[in-house]
């Protein structure tokens, strides 16, 4: 059985019955607002369904256990139901299997590795990983980012100011490189701690970034040219819009599908209650309400992907263009592939 763990305010405990080898998860957490359910594919080709058996307050804590029974043959469809997992977790959808990772402490973190190009050649494995903020990673969480995958860089796409108020966690410090390059729109400031219109798009804030942080994109992608940065770890806080914007575009430079770069966009989705969660706790949240925000400041629709990337076609020639413009050359580009990519294995 394999979990994929993103509860840095839980403590779990499984248990397995003998008789009809089914298993029970009782489920500690540390806050009464959270209800957690957390699920991952059990086997390649099953989906896990979490059905809620049990739900009590523990004492006067602000607590609650719950317990959780997985049964097989369900959808995954199933599993984002809200009232399955609305709470904090990292849920692993279709489009993310074999490429998540066994980490505690992030609610949102996959390895690009497997991504497919129309010329018979993927993404390698343990190159270029994308996450949400790395302040609440745990001991085992750096041991195996550190050790296990070998992590060389950290790329920070935050701003200054959210830098300060939320942190940066310990991981930075222990990696032989760590840049902060902020990718901004417009407002220069983080969407969900501004005054945002409620007939908004993702597509039209992914447009501000093209526009007002070229520079910084190309900087960061710049970074990946280089193999001995790698393997890398992009993020922001939520590892939803800044990170996917320089990961499409990344990926785009090196031939990946569109549909698979749409895909990747939008395996964020099972994680968004869980994002929401902890959105809520960070720091920076103490400044705006964020409740009054409109559901699509949260959304990672694969249509808004798909627009972002059509528009790069129509407007800017492609990525490759796009990015030629903003700085990053041909040179470094093909650099980015060789690094990246390889061929398919063969079926057995």
């Amino acid at each position: 059985m394999s979990v994929a763990f993103g509860v840095p305010f839980c403590t779990e405990i499984f248990e397995r019955n003998a008789i009809d080898a089914s298993w029970s998860w009782s489920i500690r957490v540390e806050d009464s607002d959270v209800f957690i359910a957390i699920a991952d594919r059990i086997r390649a080709d099953q989906s896990p369904h979490l059905r809620k058996q049990d739900s009590q307050r523990v004492g006067n804590e602000r607590s609650e256990e719950a317990e959780f029974e997985i049964t097989y043959g369900r959808s995954t469809a199933e599993l984002l139901d809200d009232e399955v997992c609305g709470g904090f977790s990292m849920t692993v959808g279709e489009a993310a299997v074999g490429r998540e990772l066994p980490l505690r402490g992030v609610v949102n973190a996959r390895d690009l590795g497997g991504l497919r190009t129309d010329g018979g050649q993927q993404v390698r494995h343990r190159r270029v990983l994308r996450s949400d903020r790395l302040t609440a990673l745990e001991p085992a969480d750096m041991t195996y980012l550190l050790d296990d995958y070998g992590l060389h860089t950290v790329i920070d796409l935050r701003g200054a100011t959210e830098i300060e108020t939320d942190g940066k966690g310990e991981l930075p410090d222990a990696v032989s490189l760590y840049r902060n390059i902020h990718v901004y729109g417009a407002s220069r400031a983080r969407l969900d701690l501004t005054e945002v219109s409620p007939d908004g798009s993702m597509f039209d804030r992914y447009r501000e970034y093209l526009d007002h942080s070229p520079q910084s994109i190309a900087a960061a992608l710049d970074l990946l040219a280089d193999d001995g940065h790698l393997p890398a770890l992009i993020h922001c806080a939520a590892g939803k819009d800044r990170t996917g914007v320089v990961i499409a575009l990344l990926l785009a430079i090196v031939g990946v599908r569109d549909e698979e770069i749409i895909a990747d966009y939008a395996a964020t989705t099972p994680n968004i209650p869980a994002l929401r969660a902890r959105s809520r706790r960070a720091p920076t949240a103490h400044s705006t309400d964020t409740d009054r925000l409109p559901a699509w400041v949260y959304g990672a629709d694969a249509d808004t992907m798909r627009r972002f990337l059509a528009h790069l076609a129509t407007e800017h020639g492609g990525a490759p263009a796009w990015a030629v413009g903003a700085g990053l050359d041909k040179s470094a580009q093909k650099k980015l592939a060789v690094n990246l990519l390889e061929p398919v294995p063969a079926q057995s």
